[in-house]
C-alpha cells in the first residue's frame, strides 16, 4: 500500500481584497491517505480558516473500495463555526455497478444539515453513466428530495462532461 500526505496554508492577507462568499484571511490544512495495493483506500482532511479573527474547522474523512464490476465511496466533513453560528455536516454514498463496458449504473445518497438552518437535506439519486471513451462521460439521472432546495429540484438531469 502506499501512505500519501500533503500540508497547505494561506498565511499572508489575500493579495487582493475581494469579498468571495466564503473569505478567509489566512488557512491551513492537511490530509492523510492510505491507499491499498488492491482495491480500496482511506483517507482524512483538516482545514482551519481565519475570518475577521474567529476561526472555523473543517474534518473530512472519505473511503473508496473496488472488487470487479463494483465500486462504493463515500465522504463525510463537519465544520465547527460556532462563532459564526453555522456548525454543518454532511455526507454522501455513492455505488456504481459497471453493467457492460461502456454503461454503468450509479445511485448516490446525501445528506446534509445546518444547526439552526432548517430541516436537514436528503437526496437521492439514480442513473446512468455512459463512457464512450475515456475522457467523455454522458449522464442521465433522477434526483429525489425529501426538502428541494432551489439547487436541487427534484426531476430527470442529463449531462456531459469531459474529463482531462
Amino acid at each position: 500500500g502506499t501512505l500519501t500526505y500533503s500540508a497547505y496554508g494561506q498565511f499572508v492577507d489575500q493579495f487582493e481584497p475581494i469579498v468571495t462568499p466564503q473569505p478567509a484571511q489566512r488557512s491551513g490544512g492537511a490530509r492523510l491517505e492510505y491507499t491499498d495495493a488492491t482495491d480500496w483506500s482511506l483517507g482524512g482532511s483538516y482545514q482551519a480558516a481565519e475570518d475577521r479573527g474567529q476561526w472555523r474547522h473543517l474534518v473530512g474523512v472519505d473511503g473508496l473500495w473496488r472488487r470487479g464490476p463494483v465500486e462504493l465511496m463515500g465522504e463525510a466533513t463537519v465544520e465547527d463555526a460556532a462563532q459564526h453560528g453555522q456548525n454543518q455536516w454532511g455526507l454522501y454514498l455513492q455505488s456504481v455497478f459497471e453493467l457492460w463496458a461502456p454503461l454503468y449504473l450509479v445511485t448516490r445518497y446525501e445528506h446534509y444539515e445546518v444547526q439552526h438552518g432548517g430541516p436537514p437535506n436528503n437526496l437521492f439519486v439514480g442513473g446512468f453513466a455512459y463512457k464512450p471513451t475515456p475522457f467523455l462521460v454522458l449522464k442521465l439521472e433522477y434526483l429525489a428530495a425529501d426538502h428541494p432546495a432551489e439547487e436541487s429540484p427534484s426531476g430527470f438531469k442529463s449531462s456531459i462532461a469531459v474529463l482531462f
